[in-house]
């Protein structure tokens, strides 16, 4: 795994990202995750690709069809007085 360097000016920060790791263009989205920062290159996402929340949707779809069909569950009983 490679590691970068921060370096901080002021309030700001930057980091110096390895040679095996260039980003095109000169923005970024930045995202956090928890304890992850996530940079991505906001023109990545082209027409016609998926967004985050349509993969999201995707994949859960792929997980109701490995699970199968929930079970038919019976009629409810007719019990008077309930």
């Amino acid at each position: 795994m490679a590691t970068a360097r921060v370096i901080r000016t002021g309030t700001t920060q930057t980091v110096e990202l390895p040679e095996g790791v260039r980003l095109n263009g000169d923005q970024v989205e930045v995202v956090q995750r928890g304890d992850e920062v996530v940079l991505r290159d906001p023109t990545s996402l082209k027409p016609g690709t998926q967004t985050d929340w349509e993969r999201l949707f995707d994949a859960l779809a792929e997980l109701g069809e490995l699970i199968g069909e929930p079970p038919d569950d019976p009629p409810p009983e007719d019990r008077p007085g309930l």
